[in-house]
C-alpha cells in the first residue's frame, strides 16, 4: 500500500482498525519458560532411570558460619532435627541439602555416605 497520499485522519483510522484486528485475534498469553519449568518440577524424580556410582568429594570450608562438620545423626526426631539444624547449621547438613536439591542423592540413608576429616587448628 502507498500511504504517502493518505490524510492524517485516514492513517489514524487504519492504525486503529489494525489494532482492533490484532486484539481480536490475540490468543491467551502463553506460559513463560519459568512457568513451564515449575510444571515439570511437580513430577517426581525417578532415580531408577539413571545409572548410579560412588564418587569422592574433597572440599574445604571456612567454619565460622557453621557449628561443626558432622550432623548429629538420628539422635532426634525429624521435626526436632530440622528445627535445630536451621538454628545451628553444619557443613554436612548444607552438603546434603545441596546434593539433594541437585538430585545427586535420593537421601542420606541410601547414598552410602561416609566421612573423614581433619582440623588444622593452632
Amino acid at each position: 500500500m502507498d500511504y504517502e497520499g493518505w490524510t492524517k485522519e485516514a492513517l489514524i483510522k487504519r492504525l486503529r482498525g489494525l489494532e482492533q484486528a490484532k486484539a481480536a485475534t490475540t490468543l491467551e498469553p502463553q506460559a513463560t519458560d519459568t512457568q513451564q519449568r515449575k510444571k515439570r518440577r511437580a513430577t517426581e524424580f525417578d532415580f531408577g532411570r539413571f545409572p548410579q556410582r560412588k564418587v569422592a568429594l574433597k572440599f574445604s570450608y571456612f567454619g565460622w558460619p557453621y557449628h561443626g562438620l558432622a550432623r548429629q545423626g538420628d539422635a532426634l526426631g525429624s521435626e526436632d532435627k530440622r528445627q535445630i539444624e536451621s538454628q545451628y547449621p553444619t557443613v554436612e547438613g548444607e552438603l546434603f541439602r545441596a546434593l539433594a536439591h541437585c538430585k545427586l542423592i535420593d537421601s542420606e540413608a541410601t547414598c552410602g555416605y561416609s566421612r573423614c576429616g581433619r582440623t588444622d587448628r593452632g
